[in-house]
């Protein structure tokens, strides 16, 4: 007898979302202490960065458009908040102020992130 569990690939999503935002809290880690980082700790840390990068164009694609209902426009999931950020209040701006306000400007080295 064997037992087969399949996990839908959209049930995949929320654990998407998930570790982009903690690979998100490493990625901006690393960048405050960039400039005190060897050659050898930046060669490792690059990777990480680009896969993180990555992540977030498809978390711009696939969870931030039908989130706002409407195409990106621009290519990375920050840009979008910022401008929904920047936008007039309405319910896209609640939504992105949330996001940045509760779970990135707060990691953000300077502090706004968005």
């Amino acid at each position: 007898m064997t037992f087969e569990f399949t996990i839908p690939w959209y049930a995949l999503i929320p654990l998407g979302i998930y570790l982009t935002w903690v690979g998100y809290l490493a990625c901006t880690n690393l960048l405050r202490v960039w400039h005190r980082l060897s050659w050898y700790q930046k060669a490792l840390a690059l990777p990480l960065i680009l896969v993180f990068w990555a992540a977030d164009v498809a978390v711009n694609v696939v969870v931030a458009s039908p989130l706002f209902l409407e195409l990106p426009e621009e290519f990375l999931t920050t840009d979008r908040l910022s401008r929904h950020a920047r936008g007039p209040k309405n319910w896209r701006w609640h939504i992105a102020d949330w996001v940045c306000r509760v779970l990135l400007d707060i990691f953000d080295p300077t502090g706004d992130h968005c």
